[in-house]
């Protein structure tokens, strides 16, 4: 389904009844990264937005794809789709914007965040993963968004984020193929990769007064499970929990584990 944001076409999918749960994908993800996870939290009213310049959202060329950027689109979602004590999930990229939204909010004194679900996030300065250092360089960076074939990009990417490969399945390869092959979707990745870490998200953590689950695979590559450590402290109302034999991709590699963590945590903060 589509929403407007401004200038925007937004699109989400949203499943199920009950209190509210709003997804947000990570970097070159889209809203399908949550079904296995959705599909399990019965009960619930799941709802997960394509971010700006992924999936079948819109992809313009203005630049703009900073992490406040995706934030102010994920806060048009919520007005147009009325969502009001909601429940915020957000992976890697999608964890910043989460944060970002969170603090928008109590910033305004509005009440429409009732908790939060930071899923391997990005927050603190950190290494950048090489595929990323390789796409913010000038003009090597646009060669490489624009030549490299799509499958050996999210082939790659996957075995080294999973810590088990073998649970990597074809169904989710060809979908982040087929995304990234839409038209617009290398540009919009490529300025997504380059404005992703320019702000400091750290800085958001004292204000996030609401609580929030965070959620981590313990043999994360990319982003380390100390980082998550170090989060789980600055959130005034983190407690951190770790998904074992896990990498990178919680939501993909371990979704029973990952929704009965989420499952229980929801119990006491609906």
């Amino acid at each position: 389904m589509i929403i407007p944001a401004g200038d925007l076409d937004i699109f989400y999918e949203e499943t199920g009844k009950g209190p509210c749960v709003l997804f947000i994908h990570g970097w070159a993800g889209s809203s399908s990264c949550w079904r296995a996870v959705s599909a399990l939290l019965l009960g619930y009213r799941c709802i997960a937005v394509d971010l700006k310049g992924h999936g079948e959202s819109s992809k313009p060329a203005d630049g703009a794809y900073r992490v406040s950027d995706q934030a102010q689109v994920v806060l048009a979602a919520m007005r147009e789709l009325e969502l009001h004590d909601v429940v915020l999930v957000g992976h890697s990229l999608g964890g910043a914007v989460a944060m970002t939204v969170a603090a928008q909010l109590e910033r305004e004194s509005r009440r429409s965040v009732r908790g939060l679900v930071l899923m391997d996030a990005i927050c603190f300065p950190q290494r950048i993963p090489p595929l990323l250092q390789l796409l913010r360089l000038p003009a090597l960076g646009e060669a490489t968004a624009a030549v490299a074939p799509a499958r050996l990009v999210v082939q790659t990417s996957f075995r080294l984020s999973y810590h088990d490969p073998t649970r990597i399945t074809q169904e989710v390869v060809a979908e982040h193929v087929r995304c990234m092959d839409l038209p617009g979707a290398r540009a919009a990745l490529l300025a997504t990769a380059r404005a992703m870490a320019d702000e400091p998200v750290w800085k958001l953590t004292p204000h996030i007064n609401v609580p929030a689950l965070v959620l981590w695979g313990r043999h994360d590559s990319r982003v380390p499970l100390s980082l998550g450590r170090q989060l789980a402290e600055a959130l005034p109302y983190g407690r951190l929990e770790v998904v074992d034999r896990c990498g990178h991709y919680p939501l993909k590699e371990r979704p029973p584990e990952t929704a009965q963590l989420m499952e229980t945590w929801l119990h006491e903060v609906f």
